[in-house]
């Protein structure tokens, strides 16, 4: 767990234990996989039993650690997708199937001139 969250490789856990990297997996997975986590909460309530007994290093960093677990965090906003371009055809197709505007003073109102 240790060497693991001091971030070595499950192959060099393996050598360093004198195994083999499948038996180490068999008998060690939760170790492998979450070690960094046991140790950083070990790392945690050993800083708060120094702070209890009133040390107040551990006091300081417990109270900067709760205050950056409380700070709200902005979540990133994704920027709109921005539309594909066109090809020519769509262009044209695009170009044909919108109304000019302003030929309704060109043919007046729609009856035959006489």
């Amino acid at each position: 767990m240790d060497l693991r969250a001091g971030g070595m490789t499950h192959g060099e856990i393996a050598t360093v234990l004198g195994c083999d990297e499948k038996t180490l997996r068999k008998y060690y997975s939760r170790e492998l996989h979450e070690g960094a986590i046991l140790v950083q909460a070990e790392a945690i309530r050993v800083m708060m039993r120094k702070m209890r007994t009133g040390n107040m290093a551990a006091t300081k960093q417990v109270l900067e650690m709760a205050s950056l677990q409380n700070t709200p965090t902005k979540k990133p906003q994704a920027a709109e997708p921005k539309p594909e371009p066109l090809g020519k055809k769509a262009l044209l197709e695009k170009g044909a199937s919108e109304v000019p505007s302003g030929w309704g003073d060109l043919l007046g109102d729609g009856k035959p001139v006489n």
